[in-house]
């Protein structure tokens, strides 16, 4: 088991560092040199194809088990790599850098649809495994490498972008394919199968139907949905309302010594600071909380989000942006291993990674209301945006609370049945 718990995490770090280092930037290069528009159909397209082949893999993993569909995924992601790395490298792009470009769409498309495959897959391998008694340890080691992945992949991304791009790609591709190598020799299949029935639309169909009928785990999809809707907003309404401030906002105005900050530098050092908590602070918060229930880990942590997303959503004081930021991270290094350890007490065991492949739809939903949150600068007042952030916040915590008392109440009643 613990084998297979190690693969999953370097599989999900390959999957978070190359999402960090690859899409951002790509999408730059095509906006480049195709225009925006073309760049924004072709993120459409890398979002719909991923989206498609999620909710197919998920019917797969589940049918004709895990090892059948991710080992072929990771494989595919290191060809896809391979082939973006040839597509991006300065002396393919000196020729006909427009041209380039276009062939570089292909394999992005591709690497986009590998990712939507393998990922559901390898999220139902950890449900497979998380015994109720290790979950929190587990997904507190999930969430840590999530967040390493993508600070070290964005970073990565930055640093190489221009004439080394093509180069960290090529790196990305060797890791997929050792990652390949190292699941098809190491991988134990979870979910054994021994005669795999031929794909059916309307056998995939009757399963996620199934799925969908469970009331508990649509009302914890909500509430992730919602967590990650308002998180999102960092990124993109945070992101655009500081970037847009005049001036500059001080810092610093103490015995001579004088520090301020533009808008867009201003927030660059929220984000370092986020990530750096993260980073830093997420093992010694599992430890301090470990006698905590879910459920006070829950609503401690969403009260914090919350007040931290609400002052961020109006504020220009840097100290209290600092402050706040600060607040809101370590709700969020708070709540989010219970909040990942439900989804292994929620999800079907016939249907693990159909549940992981809906979930998976609603991280991507959600994630595209950043999109209304940039429109929304300079139209909607702070004040407004910053009281839906706090009730956004609000509302998630209150619907995983619940969620996780009732899984808490049948647990409970199932271990008096068993007496």
């Amino acid at each position: 088991m613990e084998r297979v718990i190690r693969l999953r995490l370097a599989v999900l770090f390959l999957e978070k560092f190359a999402e960090a280092a690859i899409f951002p930037f790509m999408a730059l290069l095509f906006a480049e040199r195709l225009g925006t528009g073309t760049a924004g159909l072709l993120i459409f397209a890398a979002f719909a194809g991923a989206t498609v082949a999620g909710i197919w893999a998920g019917h797969l993993a589940d049918t004709r088990g895990r090892r059948r569909v991710l080992v072929p995924a990771e494989a595919g992601r290191a060809l896809a790599a391979a082939a973006l790395a040839l597509a991006v490298l300065p002396e393919t792009r000196a020729a006909d850098p427009v041209l380039a470009a276009w062939i570089a769409a292909l394999p992005f498309l591709a690497l986009a649809i590998a990712a939507g495959i393998s990922t559901p897959t390898a999220e139902a391998t950890v449900i497979d495994l998380a015994t109720p008694e290790r979950r929190r340890q587990i997904y507190g080691a999930v969430y840590w490498v999530t967040n390493v992945a993508r600070a070290t992949g964005t970073l990565a991304g930055a640093a190489a972008y221009g004439l080394w791009f093509g180069w960290l790609l090529a790196g990305i591709a060797g890791l997929a394919a050792a990652v390949t190598l190292a699941l098809a020799l190491a991988l134990v299949e979870t979910r054994p199968v021994e005669r795999p029935a031929p794909f059916r639309p309307a056998e995939m169909l009757a399963g996620y139907a199934e799925v969908l009928r469970d009331r508990l785990f649509l009302r914890y999809a909500a509430g992730v949905a919602l967590s990650l809707a308002v998180a999102a907003q960092l990124a993109h309404y945070v992101a655009v309302r500081l970037g847009s401030l005049p001036g500059t906002v001080t810092l610093i105005d103490w015995s001579g010594l004088h520090l301020a900050l533009d808008g867009p530098g201003l927030f660059g050092l929220l984000r370092i600071e986020n990530g750096l908590m993260v980073v830093a602070l997420a093992p010694l918060v599992q430890i301090l909380a470990r006698n905590m229930s879910d459920t006070s880990r829950l609503t401690i942590g969403f009260a914090l989000f919350a007040a931290g997303f609400w002052v961020l959503g109006w504020s220009t004081d840097a100290w209290l942006l600092i402050g706040f930021t600060a607040l809101f991270t370590v709700g969020e290094l708070l709540y989010a291993p219970p909040k990942l350890a439900l989804m292994a007490a929620l999800a079907p065991e016939a249907g693990r990674s159909r549940a992981a492949a809906v979930m998976n739809l609603g991280f991507r939903l959600a994630l595209m209301t950043g999109a209304a949150g940039v429109a929304a600068v300079g139209h909607v007042p702070p004040q407004v945006m910053a009281a839906l952030f706090l009730a956004g916040g609000l509302l998630a915590g209150w619907l995983l609370v619940d969620v996780a008392r009732r899984v808490d109440g049948a647990a409970v009643a199932g271990r008096a049945a068993g007496r």
